[in-house]
């Protein structure tokens, strides 16, 4: 399970919709976001590994 500022990520969902659900994130930030680190689409929650999920994290804190 990821959880990301109290924002729990549904595994079964694909990344750029799950990244909608932080507040401060919307639609073009999201796509902005998995595009910069190689997330395209589809690329669901379940595919990502500890160091993916670290370099996400970076990128959100700097975004909201």
């Amino acid at each position: 399970m990821f959880v990301y500022k109290q924002v729990n990520f549904n595994i079964e969902k694909e990344i750029r919709s799950n990244l909608k659900a932080i507040y401060g994130i919307g639609w073009f930030k999201s796509i902005y976001i998995s595009a910069r680190l190689g997330l395209f689409y589809p690329f669901y929650i379940r595919d990502l590994n500890f160091y993916n999920f670290l370099l996400l994290s970076f990128v959100l804190d700097f975004f909201t």
